[in-house]
């Protein structure tokens, strides 16, 4: 039978311990015949065995017997678990039938935000995660320049003005692998 004592049994608290019940059944009708044969007048060895006997397979009686209790204990969560259900739903239409301007507005409040949400989704995700559609828009850039020789630590970012951005454009034009002459150019037409 079972190594551990009968008492641990009832420290379950979460779930059934199916093996300890079916352990503890068999042990109580083997003891239960051995104890009517002590009574008959039998040896208590002698009655032991014989009611052990009588029993037949013990093993498989434990696997078959736990195998319909966890069958049984399952029916029964999803059967309590479906009642449950059941009942909530039919407690939450009476009270939604009680007050159908508060199912009014939830049901707008909802669809509002939930509509509100997944255009502010959208717009972002067009916006700042897919990429531009022009050729070769991973290689956009955004000039600005700051001031912080002005503003001292909160500098200020501006735009640039069309000559500054045409003088950048001609160094551009004139060579493709001096692009340190662009920023060095911008860089000293912004300190004048």
């Amino acid at each position: 039978m079972s190594d551990s004592p009968k008492w641990h049994r009832y420290l379950r608290f979460w779930r059934v311990n199916v093996a300890a019940d079916v352990d503890a059944e068999i042990a109580f009708h083997v003891e239960a015949r051995a104890q009517e044969l002590i009574d008959a007048g039998a040896a208590p060895e002698h009655a032991r065995r014989q009611a052990l006997a009588e029993f037949g397979d013990v093993e498989g009686a434990r696997t078959v017997l736990r195998t319909m209790d966890e069958q049984h204990i399952a029916n029964a969560r999803r059967d309590a678990a479906f009642t449950d259900v059941w009942q909530d739903v039919r407690v939450a239409v009476r009270s939604l039938r009680r007050s159908p301007g508060f199912v009014a507005v939830v049901s707008i409040t909802l669809a509002l935000g939930i509509g509100l949400n997944s255009a502010v989704y959208s717009l972002v995700d067009a916006f700042l995660f897919r990429p531009m559609p022009v050729a070769n828009g991973k290689d956009l850039v955004v000039l600005a320049q700051t001031e912080a020789a002005l503003y001292g630590r909160r500098a200020i970012r501006r735009s640039f003005r069309h000559e500054e951005l045409a003088a950048g454009a001609s160094v551009r034009g004139r060579s493709q692998e001096n692009d340190g002459r662009l920023s060095n150019r911008l860089a000293s037409s912004s300190s004048q």
